[in-house]
C-alpha cells in the first residue's frame, strides 16, 4: 500500500500555498475581461430584473464578508479561552519525569504541536479581520450616474453593482479562505488537546496502580517479617 506523504503532511500540518506571479497576472487579466463584459452588455432586456439580481449579488457578497468577520471574532474568543487551559498542562507535559520517558516525550511533543497550531490559528483569524479594500455604489458613483447625459439610470446601476461584486470577490474569497484555515487548525488543536488529556490521565492511572501494587507488596513483606521470630526465642 502506497502512502500519500503529501496528504499525510497536509492532514497534520495544513498550509496555504501563495499564488505565483503568473497566477496573479492571470487573475488580473480575468478581472479586466469580466469588467469589460459587464460594461459591454446592453442590459436592455428585463432591465429591472437584472438590477434586482445585481443588488442581490452585492448583498450576498457583503453577507459573506460579514459572516467571515463574525466567525473570526468567535474563533479568536475561543483561542483566548483555550490558551490558558493549554498552558495549564505544561507542568504535566514537562516536569512529570517520574513516569515513562516515552509518555513524557510524547506528551511534550503533542503540547508543542497544539501550541504552535494555536498561534497559527490566531494569526489566520487576525488575517480574516484585517482591513481590506471594499467596493460599493457610493455617493460619487450615484452622482456620476445621475449627472450623465444619457438617462439610462437602471443600466448604469446594474453595471456599477455588478462591477463592485466582481471587484470584491477576491477580497471576500480571501477572507473565507482565512477563516477555513482557522477552522482547520482549531480542529487539530482540539484533537491534540484531547489526546494530551487522554495520555496524561492514562499515565496517571497506570502510575497510581503500580504504586498501589508496590504498597501491597511492601505490606505483605512486613507481615511476613513480623511473623518470623528472632533466633533464641521460642513460642509458648
Amino acid at each position: 500500500m502506497k502512502v500519500d506523504w503529501l496528504r499525510l503532511k497536509e492532514f497534520f500540518w495544513p498550509i496555504l500555498e501563495k499564488l505565483s506571479d503568473d497566477e496573479k497576472n492571470k487573475e488580473a487579466e480575468i478581472l479586466e475581461k469580466d469588467l469589460s463584459k459587464i460594461k459591454a452588455n446592453t442590459w436592455n432586456d428585463s432591465c429591472e430584473l437584472a438590477l434586482n439580481e445585481a443588488k442581490k449579488l452585492n448583498e450576498l457578497e457583503e453577507q459573506r464578508r460579514a459572516s467571515a468577520d463574525s466567525k473570526a471574532a468567535i474563533y479568536l474568543a475561543a483561542i483566548t479561552a483555550l490558551a490558558p487551559v493549554l498552558t495549564s498542562l505544561i507542568p504535566g507535559a514537562i516536569t512529570k519525569f517520574e513516569g515513562s520517558k516515552f509518555i513524557d516525550g510524547l506528551s511534550f511533543f503533542i503540547f508543542i504541536y497544539a501550541l504552535i497550531n494555536l498561534l497559527r490559528a490566531a494569526l489566520w483569524a487576525f488575517d480574516t479581520l484585517k482591513v481590506s479594500a471594499s467596493h460599493r455604489v457610493d455617493v460619487n458613483e450615484l452622482t456620476d450616474i445621475w449627472s450623465g447625459d444619457e438617462k439610462k439610470y437602471e443600466i448604469k446601476l446594474i453595471i456599477a453593482n455588478l462591477s463592485c461584486v466582481r471587484r470584491n470577490r477576491k477580497g471576500v474569497n480571501l477572507k473565507v479562505t482565512c477563516i477555513k484555515m482557522t477552522h482547520a487548525l482549531l480542529l487539530r488543536i482540539f484533537v491534540a488537546f484531547f489526546l494530551l488529556l487522554l495520555i496524561q490521565s492514562a499515565n496517571l492511572l497506570i502510575s497510581k496502580t503500580n504504586t498501589d501494587n508496590d504498597s501491597s507488596l511492601n505490606t505483605i513483606n512486613n507481615k511476613d517479617d513480623c511473623g518470623k521470630l528472632p533466633d533464641g526465642i521460642y513460642r509458648i
